[in-house]
């Protein structure tokens, strides 16, 4: 996150917080688990989607759960429409505009051909087209990811503005199973996937932590990478590697001078739990957002700009940053339970 001015304190692995904070804006959660193929697969993806669960339920999100928790006689079979329609009137039913996210994440198998891309679910699969159909009357800022094989074209149906798409696969042609959501599961709700230390994982980091490790286990286990993730927050349908970044920021090069790099804004999208999070009103966290978008625009610019004339743009916007954190830092210390302990003389 852009948050080099205030960070705030890890508090991984601590009990979920038991009221919301008030005016906080909580995240709508969808978990997809994809048909198994083989009851092993079944096994894992199940584990894969605990592990989100696990997550979004302390970070306070609405969960809808989807192809797993319930009669395997509702999704099964090869005409049933069960899941895929179950996925349907789930995303119709979220407000269009809201200053909530929506996380939407696939576990499980994908294939791809001249005819399209798709994601195997119990019964009728489904396509990229489908799903960039139904996501496009919403106007709010979206998490996608697409942890299954052959996963690259649905980046390309879904990537847009406010959108961060993460795919398991570069092409459609890497179509052997997908080890990334195992990695991915792992690393959304692990204190050591947090590269900038602010106390939170974003999607950002999640992603650079899986594709580490599935990196790591083709060289430990001696054998040819078969699938290579990339992450899209930046609207161009390209998407970018693991490799091409340093810490959280991309070093590789944007489609055009006033397009920013990807990972800019998927840095700053996160499902840390309440009472990891500085409490920002509505109002602030639309001021930060626009403000850190502003940043992102000047920082794509640099290159254009003489050195003084980016520190005049952008030290202004960093103050009221600041500003902005410090006010809710001090009502969060001001609600403390030891507060008045830490006054006592």
């Amino acid at each position: 996150m852009l948050l080099c001015v205030i960070s705030g304190a890890t508090v991984f692995g601590q009990e979920p917080a038991t009221e919301k904070p008030a005016d906080t804006p909580q995240p709508d959660v969808i978990l997809v688990v994809g048909a198994a193929g083989e009851a092993e697969y079944g096994e894992v993806f199940a584990q894969w989607a605990q592990r989100w669960r696990d997550v979004a339920s302390a970070a306070g999100a609405n969960v809808t759960m989807i192809g797993i928790g319930d009669s395997a006689a509702e999704g099964d079979g090869p005409g049933s429409t069960a899941d895929l329609e179950k996925l349907k009137q789930t995303i119709a039913g979220l407000p269009t505009q809201s200053r909530q996210s929506i996380w939407l994440v696939m576990m499980g198998h994908g294939t791809s051909s001249q005819s399209g891309s798709k994601f195997n679910l119990r019964g009728l699969d489904l396509s990229a087209d489908q799903l960039a159909t139904w996501l496009k009357p919403i106007d709010r800022s979206i998490v996608i990811v697409n942890a299954f094989s052959s996963s690259a074209p649905f980046l390309n149906a879904l990537s847009g503005p406010n959108r961060v798409v993460v795919t398991a696969t570069q092409s459609g042609q890497e179509q052997n199973y997908s080890r990334f959501g195992e990695y991915l599961s792992r690393a959304i709700g692990d204190e050591a996937s947090d590269i900038d230390h602010d106390g939170e994982v974003s999607i950002l980091e999640a992603y650079l932590a899986a594709s580490a490790a599935v990196r790591d286990f083709y060289r430990s286990e001696n054998r040819l990478q078969t699938e290579t993730a990339l992450i899209d927050d930046n609207g161009d349908s390209l998407g970018t590697k693991a490799t091409a970044f340093r810490g959280v920021r991309s070093v590789g090069k944007a489609a055009s001078a006033d397009q920013s790099l990807d990972g800019d804004r998927a840095a700053t999208v996160t499902l840390a739990p309440p009472a990891v999070r500085i409490p920002l009103t509505t109002d602030e966290s639309i001021d930060r957002d626009e403000i850190e978008a502003e940043l992102r625009q000047l920082h794509a610019r640099q290159s254009s700009m003489t050195a003084q004339e980016y520190r005049d743009a952008v030290l202004p916007k960093w103050i009221r940053l600041a500003k902005i954190y410090r006010a809710a830092e001090k009502r969060s210390e001001a609600a403390s339970p030891d507060s008045e302990a830490n006054d006592a003389p």
